[in-house]
């Protein structure tokens, strides 16, 4: 019995929510895909197939062959990846850096902050050339411990602004800090702060001020959420979020300008969004 072709135009798109209905009156969409991939210039390509990350020259991120993938995660035109109890980043997949590390160096001077004032009045300090709105600075304490903040404004050398209050029931003079962001050459030298126990790390990414990569948060069911972002100006960041974050949160999403977690073992039903990020 003769038959009769029919020409339809593949147009590109997985299509997994429209009814038969509908896709009868826009055909050329798949439903299904086995090595196969939407094309960017339209259509559909075969998958030619799959290499390593830095294809005959890859390397091991930890550079242990036991050590297992917890997560992975694209950014900044290359990857962050959680192994073992580190996490590192690489463009390459030829060598990787270990990126969580205390990416914050002291600063010159010392600060002063006072109950229920988001002020810090500086003393030799050099503010309007270390800092601007958006940056992170890092307070230590003898009382309250280390405190991170978000800078609000700089008004001059010895006078900035957090966006928050000041972690203090009293006025404290003389406390060092520290300023954020640190080179890649710098990284293998500085102290790494340690993720226990880290399984399963979710990633989200985050618009920021530091720049077009902005910044990724991370849980993995036990530590505390933290962050990592890559600045324009090529400096790396990272830190553990404190001031009455969560721990041990092992969901996490991007919702306007917030970030949720829920998760946690002790409150498993709760979903907790952030005030300010």
């Amino acid at each position: 019995m003769p038959t009769q072709g029919a020409s339809i135009t593949v147009q590109g798109g997985l299509d997994l929510v429209s009814s038969s209905h509908a896709l009868f009156r826009t055909p050329g969409a798949a439903t299904v895909l086995q090595n196969f991939e939407s094309s960017t210039t339209g259509g559909y390509r075969r998958i030619s197939g799959f290499e390593k990350l830095g294809t005959t020259s890859a390397v091991i991120p930890s550079g242990v062959v036991t050590d297992e993938m917890q997560g992975i995660k694209g950014y900044a035109n290359g990857v962050v990846v959680a192994q073992g109890t580190n996490l590192y980043f690489s463009t390459t997949g030829t060598s990787y850096v270990q990126i969580n590390k205390d990416t914050f160096t002291t600063g010159p001077g010392t600060v002063s902050i006072s109950s229920g004032s988001a002020t810090v009045n500086g003393n030799g300090t050099s503010f309007t050339t270390d800092f601007a709105a958006g940056d992170d600075i890092k307070i230590v304490s003898p009382i309250n411990g280390t405190n991170i903040y978000k800078v609000l404004s700089v008004t001059s050398n010895t006078i900035l602004t957090l966006e928050t209050t000041a972690i203090t029931s009293s006025t404290q003079n003389h406390l060092t800090y520290g300023i954020g962001g640190l080179l890649v050459g710098s990284l293998p030298a500085a102290t790494t702060l340690p993720r226990t126990n880290q399984s399963n790390v979710k990633f989200v990414n985050f618009e920021s001020t530091g720049g077009q990569n902005g910044t990724l948060y991370f849980v993995d069911g036990v530590n505390k959420i933290s962050e990592f972002s890559i600045h324009d100006d090529g400096t790396y960041h990272y830190e553990d979020l404190n001031n009455t974050a969560p721990v041990g949160c092992s969901l996490i999403e991007r919702y306007a300008e917030r970030i949720i977690v829920s998760g946690q073992t002790l409150n498993p039903s709760t979903i907790i969004y952030s005030t300010w990020i």
